[in-house]
């Protein structure tokens, strides 16, 4: 008796769904590209600043991973050494 996988992929709203049989099956993988929102079409890259920065992304289709990029290193450092507090 051969494994069998049998089955479909939607696309909105993304599925997997389908019957299997046999002894033992693993499936594995991943959906792109289903979801029913707009696609989102902002940065994909920030940079810390001092300000509250906000992607948005609520309800949008993502086609790339967010990078968060590392503090600029002029940024000062603030130390707090319990009674003085020193930025440089």
């Amino acid at each position: 008796m051969s494994d069998k996988v049998s089955g479909a992929i939607e696309r909105a709203p993304a599925q997997i769904s389908g019957a299997v049989t046999g002894k033992v099956v693993t499936i594995s993988g991943n959906i792109v590209g289903g979801g029913s929102g707009p696609a989102y079409r902002g940065p994909y890259e920030v940079t810390p600043t001092s300000e509250t920065q906000v992607l948005p992304t609520t309800g949008k289709r993502m086609t790339a991973d967010v990078v968060v990029n590392p503090i600029p290193s002029n940024y000062g450092m603030i130390t707090w050494d319990g009674s003085k507090l020193t930025v440089s």
